[in-house]
């Protein structure tokens, strides 16, 4: 019997019951317990206690409870998985070391995000909430949709993406995460780039994305009124948000005379959001993105959280390609404004397979070596950056290690491994090894990892919501770096001929690609960052300059350094 004393603890049971019973069942095992027991204990974090036949999880919050319960399931099926028993009593005591433990996931470009299915991604936050994370952010991103609120759009694939986007942060907050808005200030949607409001894009001043002006008095009140309208559609869809964030760029900017010095002009544009967020939800704190930000900007920064007091939430230091540590002296220098971090988790340890390139992202040793800096730091904890499905083990293993970051992370991976694919004994070490090497993305080793999953394949069993990608993509992960190892040094290539010995693996190799995006991820019509162009292996260029395609007028892409 499964029953709870409080009611904030009643989603952490409807999820333990509906996820501890579908494993046992796929996996032919039983209950080791006869009563579990959901009971509200003034704590920070949660506690498992074990007695017997009977299991309490203790918890004073709704997402506490919830990370209690997916402790359980881990105790429970590692148990199974490890050929052991249960001891007849224990307890499990976690108190998370760093607070902020958010996920931003973007649902844009045809991404995983845009086009799952609600319970898909309902199953997909379920899973950071038991991995102990406690905040989801999106991004209603305008930059290639006509305006839902314009009453000349007669249809649009915005009015369809914005309604999913709500359902998300409605059920993130059913939940018990904090919900996030990210705030692209100057982006507008495709029917607002009028000429005369239109900003400067820049490569060389890193604006990117479909700019109005912000020193362009009409282009600025149009941005505003996005920002109002998006706020009265929340209240009338009961989607509450706890926080904006902003960044001056990617996307945003301007590189007009008129908006430089930039930093200055996004700041006080920001206000002018911040002024009309705060008449639709009183308590929102405005964090920041700190990318490409100098000393001089942090100064403009510390001025404009006085100007916001008690509403101003955090700086989130940057950690991206090649940051494995927050540098230590970043707090002394933005003090004291509060510190996190921005922590792009969409490549593994060096950003060789970046977004949508090869499957599956395997970054454990270069996330634990961030968390680790955390502490002498200053940091409160982590908002990652992730665009895939791809990145559901490092939302996992992040998550734990911001709760503990002296945990094992062999240990913490094998626990993944038993929860998603039910691998027991040395059927768990193959995988475990395999996900250690995959890290480090060797094309050597991608033969033996390939037979090793064939074999692994038949033992697997993953949940029904996630049966098309979460073991495909460790697979195809696999497939995709042998075949590029098979393919071998493209710099050879000096004349035609000299691919023919290898376009039979060329063809088999697109055909994996196209696979991963049509079948095993779902995906649909790719823009921005996730064009093929873009994702694919790096001797795709060489091979295309002897067999190109004729591309017409249009190319798919960014038009980053052109004026609008």
């Amino acid at each position: 019997m499964i029953t709870v004393t409080t009611p904030i603890a009643e989603k952490a049971r409807e999820i333990f019951e509906k996820r501890i019973k579908d494993w046992l069942d796929r996996n032919q095992e039983t209950m080791p317990f006869s009563d579990v027991l959901f009971e509200y204990a003034d704590i920070e974090g949660y506690r498992v206690d074990v007695d017997g036949a009977k299991a309490t999880v203790w918890a004073k919050s709704k997402i506490e409870f919830i990370a209690g319960a997916g402790e359980l399931i881990r105790q429970i099926v590692k148990a199974i998985c490890k050929g052991e028993k249960l001891p007849e009593r224990f307890t499990v005591t976690n108190r998370p070391k760093y607070p902020h433990r958010n996920h931003y996931m973007p649902g844009h470009f045809g991404n995983a995000y845009e086009v799952c299915w609600p319970s898909e991604m309902e199953y997909l936050l379920e899973d950071l909430a038991l991995f102990g994370a406690n905040g989801y952010a999106d991004w209603f991103d305008p930059n290639d949709m006509p305006d839902p609120y314009n009453p000349h759009v007669y249809c649009s694939s915005s009015m369809s993406l914005w309604r999913k986007k709500k359902e998300f942060l409605r059920y993130a907050k059913e939940l018990g995460m904090e919900t996030k808005l990210y705030v692209a200030h100057n982006v507008a949607f495709t029917d607002q780039l009028l000429p005369g409001l239109v900003g400067v894009r820049s490569h060389a001043h890193k604006v990117q994305g479909q700019v109005l002006c912000p020193s362009n008095p009409e282009a600025r009140a149009v941005c505003l009124k996005n920002v109002e309208n998006l706020m009265k559609d929340f209240i009338a869809s009961h989607v509450h948000i706890d926080r904006i964030v902003c960044g001056p760029y990617d996307d945003g900017g301007c590189a007009c005379d008129k908006c430089q010095p930039y930093y200055n002009t996004f700041l006080n544009m920001v206000y002018d959001i911040f002024q009309i967020v705060i008449k639709y939800f009183p308590d929102i704190k405005v964090d920041i993105c700190g990318w490409w930000t100098s000393d001089d900007d942090i100064h403009l920064l510390k001025n404009f959280a006085e100007k916001i007091s008690g509403h101003f939430g955090e700086f989130m230091y940057s950690v991206t390609y090649g940051v494995f540590e927050v540098p230590v002296d970043i707090k002394k220098r933005i003090d004291p404004l509060p510190l996190n971090t921005f922590v792009h988790i969409g490549f593994s340890h060096v950003n060789k397979d970046t977004y949508l390139k090869t499957g599956i992202h395997c970054a454990q040793e270069r996330i634990r070596s961030v968390i680790r800096s955390f502490e002498k730091a200053g940091c409160t904890g982590f908002n990652t950056y992730n665009e895939s499905f791809g990145d559901h083990y490092n939302e996992y293993i992040i998550s734990r290690l911001a709760r503990d970051p002296d945990a094992d992370i062999d240990e913490l991976t094998l626990e993944y491994i038993y929860d998603m694919f039910s691998l027991k004994g040395e059927n768990s070490k193959t995988l475990l090894k395999i996900m250690n090497e995959m890290q480090f993305y060797d094309l050597e080793k991608a033969v033996q990892w390939e037979k090793d999953l064939t074999d692994l394949q038949e033992h697997v069993s993953v949940n029904e919501e996630q049966s098309t990608w979460l073991f495909e993509q460790i697979m195809l992960k696999a497939q995709l770096m042998a075949l590029d190892y098979k393919i071998g040094d493209y710099t050879l290539w000096k004349e035609k001929s000299d691919l023919d010995a290898v376009l039979p693996l060329i063809e088999k190799r697109e055909k994996l690609f196209g696979k991963m995006y049509r079948y095993v991820y779902g995906l649909g019509l790719m823009r921005h960052i996730f064009i093929p162009e873009r994702m694919e292996a790096p001797w795709y260029e060489a091979y295309r300059k002897f067999y190109p395609v004729p591309q017409g007028n249009i190319i798919p892409g960014m038009q980053v350094n052109k004026n609008a």
